[in-house]
């Protein structure tokens, strides 16, 4: 495909040939997606798992919980938005899980 302009608008790309006018989506859409889709999760575990932290069983308002992936998205992205992979954990218990103070087997004995 012969491209005989190309340029931004709106930090949108467009590139004008003989067939026909393009879109690609930027990085920052792609991101933002995600970011979007992952907020839509945490507010369904929010109100399916009662909105308690899933370790010390506290309960805290939606935006004082983090969500926390039982395997690392790095080692399976397929399971990012899988709901038996999430758990929602306060700040406290996240850092104590990444630090490696609490197991995962607590983790999993949820309801």
């Amino acid at each position: 495909m012969e491209i005989f302009k190309s340029f931004k608008l709106f930090g949108l790309y467009f590139y004008i040939s003989n067939v026909r006018m393009k879109r690609r989506r930027t990085i920052d859409e792609q991101m933002r997606n995600r970011r979007n889709a992952l907020l839509r999760k945490k507010r369904f575990l929010y109100q399916l798992r009662g909105g308690c932290c899933e370790l010390c069983g506290k309960h805290f308002a939606l935006e004082a919980l983090e969500i926390h992936h039982l395997v690392p998205v790095s080692q399976n992205p397929g399971l990012a938005l899988q709901t038996k992979n999430l758990i929602l954990l306060c700040h406290d218990c996240h850092v104590k899980v990444h630090q490696g103070k609490e197991s995962a087997v607590k983790q999993k004995n949820r309801p």
